[in-house]
This record gives structure tokens, C-alpha cells and sequence, in this order.
């Protein structure tokens, strides 16, 4: 189905501003046991939505090639200081597809499954709603037919992994589709995604956003299977860019913004 803004009550819309957190010190990470259910509550999206909340966005870590890599490595004094600060959830962005083989079963290592359980549980003992996603794939935005099964492949793993877990793991399918995922070829590989991830985690909340970088302007274009009901759309809104993307290192120029915001405020 085409979203249209007078279908609201089947979209449901999230526009998570999330801080990006830099901790550098080291220490050694505790096991924490994965909990196990039979299957995972159904909790409607307009429900997880308020769950969601304010949430923080647990940057530079997971998503770097390697933990680390970026400067920080998750400790778990970190999860302490978001829940007493108030954050309702946290948001955990992972480049699977740095740790995961190129030939089919595109297999993903356990090590990286350990250090992602960890992450998940440290977050769901306080209580925190915990958003799972493929993150920095960007093979898969230059050259998607080539990548589209591996793409599969690695949310196929995901999703039978944690097909147990509580309702509070929330999956998002890829942050920020671009490039050569036009509006088409996302449509037709995100409902490939759902398929497979239904397969395994039939009433999971997953979040889907649209093209351009999960654009606003682009959400008209999103294509969503009719029956399904746990979903939840999100758009990332970055205006006034000069102001959002003050200092950004992978933005040319964007050091000399911040002596220009003074006029934003």
C-alpha cells in the first residue's frame, strides 16, 4: 500500500532524535544471560511507539567496522548512566555485514552475536526498549542486486536469533537507504525483509524508513504489505543542516558552522 497521511491509522510514525554518545573507557564485559520466552508478547505499535520514548543512539561503536574503531567501545556503566539520565530506549546500530561471509549462508559470526546479546540484555534488565539494525552497509547501496540475498540472508540469522527474545527488541530493517536503493528497489527489499522476518517473529515491532537518507519528502513512497500491523514507519529530519551537522567530521566545511549557529538561536 501507498502511505497517504490520511492512512495514519495504519502508519505510524517515530522521529527518534538521538544523541550520539563518545565513552572511551575500557573494561571488560560482563556475560549477561539472554533471556528466553516462548514467543514474545504482541505489543501494538502505537503502544511501543510510547515505549520508545526519548532514546539515545549508542553511535560509533558497533557501526565502525570494528568496535573500537570509531574510539568507543560499549562499557556497561554506560547503560546505568542512560536509564538515570531518563532515556526510555536505546537505539543500537551494527554493520553486520562487516562480520558476516560473502558467499551464502552469509553466515555472521558468533562473536559478534555474543557482543550484540550483551548489548541487548544490558539494555532490557533496566528496562530499556532496545532497537536493533543494519547500519553502514554500503555495498549494498551502490550495488543492491548484487547484495539484495546477502542482505536477506544476514536479517534471516537475525531474526531466528532472536526470535525469543521479549517484545522490548524492536528490529529496524537498514538505517538510511540511499544511492542506488531507489524508492523501487527498496520497496521490493523491505518487503523481502518482512517476509523473512515474519517467518520467525511474527508480532516483532520492526521500523522501516523511507529513501533519501530516510527523507520526510520520501515517505509517500513507501510500500508496506496491507495486513501487517507492527510496523512502524520513522523519517530522520535534519534542517537546519547547517545546525544539525555543526562539526560533523564527514561533512566538508561543517567545522566553520559552528561559529554560524549563533543565528539559529
Amino acid at each position: 500500500m501507498n502511505i497517504r497521511f490520511h492512512h495514519l491509522k495504519y502508519i505510524f510514525f517515530i522521529s527518534l532524535l538521538f544523541p550520539l554518545i563518545f565513552f572511551t573507557c575500557l573494561r571488560e564485559q560482563e556475560q549477561v544471560q539472554v533471556p528466553v520466552n516462548s514467543q514474545p508478547a504482541d505489543i501494538d505499535p502505537f503502544t511501543m511507539n510510547t515505549k520508545i520514548g526519548r532514546g539515545i543512539n549508542l553511535g560509533n561503536a558497533l557501526e565502525a567496522p570494528n568496535e573500537g574503531d570509531w574510539g568507543v567501545t560499549l562499557q556497561e556503566f554506560y547503560f546505568d548512566l542512560i536509564k538515570e539520565a531518563g532515556f526510555n530506549s536505546i537505539r543500537v546500530p551494527i554493520r553486520w555485514s562487516a562480520h558476516a561471509n560473502l558467499n551464502a549462508p552469509y553466515k555472521i559470526d558468533r562473536s559478534l552475536f555474543s557482543r550484540i546479546d550483551w548489548v541487548i540484555n544490558n539494555g532490557l534488565k533496566r528496562n530499556l526498549t532496545v532497537i536493533i539494525n543494519i547500519h553502514h552497509y554500503e555495498e549494498l547501496f551502490k550495488d543492491p542486486d548484487n547484495h539484495k540475498n546477502r542482505f536477506i540472508g544476514l536479517w534471516r540469522q537475525i531474526a531466528e536469533h532472536y526470535k525469543d527474545f521479549p517484545a522490548d527488541l524492536v528490529f529496524e530493517i537498514l538505517n538510511e537507504p540511499h544511492d542506488k536503493l531507489d524508492a523501487s528497489t527498496w520497496n521490493s527489499l523491505l518487503n523481502d525483509a518482512i517476509i523473512v522476518i515474519r517467518e520467525t517473529n511474527p508480532t516483532r515491532n520492526i521500523i522501516i524508513g523511507a529513501v533519501s537518507w530516510n527523507n520526510i519528502g520520501s515517505l509517500n513512497d513507501i510500500q508496506l504489505p496491507e495486513n501487517d500491523r507492527h510496523i512502524i514507519v520513522t523519517y530522520h529530519y535534519y534542517s537546519p543542516f547547517h545546525f544539525t551537522h555543526q562539526g560533523a567530521g564527514w561533512v566538508s566545511g561543517s567545522n566553520a558552522w559552528l561559529a554560524e549557529v549563533s543565528y539559529l538561536l
